[in-house]
């Protein structure tokens, strides 16, 4: 009977994973084709490495507030409330919540403004000139009146989420990404790049509004509350510090990667962040959704003391995490030019910027599945309430990131300063595991580890198809073609998706049969 309830809860998140990766995939290919409009219009040049490093200071307050410290943090104590029958002191909690965030965001906000010139041209892009780096600013200031509409979606997102109501936060970010293509190709011609700035307050605005009717109707009322007296809102901030300053510390050493790639020649900054983002692509479709699908759970089982249900929960969670990265590490290294150039070169966009791109994906892609283990261990973390070990290791993780980038970049230039940030995501995960193994529950370490080297070996394999098929396509048609060009990307991925199914059936991994019977079961319905 047990058994059967921990598959009940695994089938839960497999369920909730699946809603939000398709959500998340249909939101970054929108993301690409904004990226494509841009860099085709504007080239990979200062413009774009301008509007990048601008995208970076709004989109670290996200991560920081929304995506990270305030909804860990909120997301178990408003869960702890409601497993105690306690909605009237959730819903205070709440309020609390968004008025304190509110007053506290108008002064950053205000704040940053003053000061953008100078942390810009100090900390994001040193190695700017004078016309990029006040290109730079101007962006950022635009970009900055986004975070106060994504402060609101992330406390409306963990309320949500706390109800198990996930799909309103992922139509909302689809429509994120909607409105940031619409408004940017209306006002591109009036506006420049400036149009595409415009873009991300109005899909901030739309990713709200897509969210606030399922508030409603779930019954909460704002209303404007300053008791920080209150013992949940006290909870929040003793959990949410670390967590900021864990996060804050991972961004960090995107910055300095940024810093460093701002020394080296044009280009070689939006270079650098081309290829983190294709890299992040399968860490926020798989990783994130996964970690975002089982947080409720562990923190409503870590609330129960229910310490053998939160350790196959977490342990399916990994298991999946791992099955789903891994393969996104080797097809990545085996289709890196052949993706990038098909999603970039054109116009402006030439052969040696989808070289330079290509290279740093490469390197990159040997951090996916590490980094993307932080999204699952980091929250199993916080659902026990403890944020400071996170916190620590991430610390430890950085100072290896930034020793690697010195080492490296010499070499290997941007390639090194990627290389250099996945080294220390692996570094952090193998931390984190030590660590929650020591806590006084027990994820199933073997499992995992059998699972981790079942799908590397599965993955090699099927990389090497992959590579080997894309090379005889490109020997027998005209690659300067584009639709040539996604008839190779398309034949690559569709050999590396059957040796991979092939290999994982083959060596009997629990995590396609789950992903079959879920896939399966959704058909009959």
């Amino acid at each position: 009977m047990e058994k059967e309830e921990v598959n009940k809860t695994g089938a839960r998140v497999a369920s909730v994973a699946m809603l939000l990766v398709g959500a998340t995939l249909i939101s970054r290919v929108l993301g690409y084709a904004r990226e494509i409009l841009i860099y085709s219009n504007f080239g990979q040049n200062r413009i774009t490495d301008a509007y990048n490093a601008a995208f970076s200071v709004p989109d670290f307050v996200y991560l920081i507030l929304v995506g990270g410290a305030l909804s860990s943090a909120f997301v178990p104590v408003y869960t702890s409330y409601l497993a105690k029958k306690q909605e009237e002191e959730a819903w205070k909690l709440a309020n609390v919540v968004i008025t304190v965030v509110s007053l506290l965001l108008l002064i950053a906000i205000l704040i940053g403004n003053l000061f953008l010139p100078q942390i810009i041209g100090t900390v994001i892009a040193p190695g700017f000139d004078a016309t990029s780096l006040q290109l730079t600013v101007n962006l950022t200031r635009i970009m900055f009146f986004q975070t106060m509409f994504m402060c609101y979606s992330g406390i409306t997102m963990g309320i949500l989420y706390s109800y198990k109501r996930f799909w309103p936060s992922a139509i909302g970010s689809v429509l994120y990404n909607v409105g940031i293509l619409i408004i940017g190709v209306l006002l591109a011609n009036r506006f420049g790049i400036y149009a595409f700035a415009f873009g991300v307050v109005g899909g901030a605005i739309l990713y709200l509004l897509a969210q606030a009717p399922a508030l409603r109707k779930q019954g909460y009322h704002f209303r404007p509350s300053l008791n920080i007296k209150h013992e949940g809102f006290k909870q929040v901030i003793s959990l949410m510090l670390p967590i900021f300053l864990g996060l804050s510390i991972s961004q960090i050493s995107l910055f300095v990667n940024q810093n460093m790639a701002s020394r080296l020649p044009g280009g070689l900054v939006a270079a650098l962040s081309s290829g983190q983002k294709l890299m992040s692509l399968p860490i926020a479709i798989f990783a994130v959704s996964i970690g975002v699908a089982a947080f409720p759970m562990l923190s409503e089982v870590a609330a129960k003391k229910d310490f053998n249900k939160y350790n196959q929960l977490l342990t399916t969670s990994m298991g999946n995490m791992f099955f789903l990265t891994i393969p996104s590490t080797a097809g990545f290294i085996a289709l890196a030019t052949p993706i990038v150039r098909l999603m970039y070169e054109s116009g402006k966009f030439t052969a040696s910027a989808t070289a330079a791109t290509a290279y740093t994906l490469v390197c990159f892609s040997f951090g996916i599945a590490t980094h993307g283990s932080t999204q699952v261990l980091n929250r199993a973390f916080y659902a026990l309430r403890d944020t400071k070990t996170p916190m620590i290791l991430a610390s430890i993780s950085m100072g290896v990131n930034i020793i690697f980038n010195l080492l490296l970049i010499g070499p290997m230039k941007q390639g090194g300063l990627a290389l250099g940030y996945s080294i220390s995501g692996l570094v952090n995960m193998l931390l984190l595991f030590i660590f929650i193994y020591k806590k006084q529950v027990h994820v199933e370490l073997k499992k995992i580890f059998k699972t981790f080297m079942k799908s590397v070996v599965a993955a090699t394999i099927m990389g090497i198809s992959a590579f080997v098929v894309v090379n005889l396509v490109a020997k027998n048609i005209d690659m300067s073609l584009k639709t040539n060009q996604l008839i190779q990307v398309l034949a690559g991925l569709l050999v590396a998706l059957v040796v991979y199914f092939i290999m994982a059936w083959l060596l009997k991994m629990e995590e396609l049969k789950q992903f079959s019977r879920k896939i399966s079961k959704k058909s009959t319905n």
